[in-house]
């Protein structure tokens, strides 16, 4: 899983203009959420996903797409 910034206590002592810079550069316009996250976790650690096997799974809010 590839997630983008998301706020979490590991970017908790980030700068507001830090955050905001990255936050700008998202198509939606914020950091992502613990909540985003979970349910990507929760699929990849259940038996859906028994054959999922190398996948890059992109929890990023579209960030990706426009790089």
């Amino acid at each position: 899983m590839l997630p983008s910034a998301t706020k979490t206590d590991l970017t908790s002592g980030w700068s507001s203009e830090t955050k905001a810079r990255i936050a700008e550069t998202n198509p939606m316009k914020r950091l992502g959420h613990p909540e985003d996250v979970v349910g990507a976790c929760i699929f990849l650690a259940s038996d859906a996903a028994g054959y999922v096997n190398g996948a890059q799974l992109w929890v990023d809010g579209g960030l990706y797409r426009t790089l």
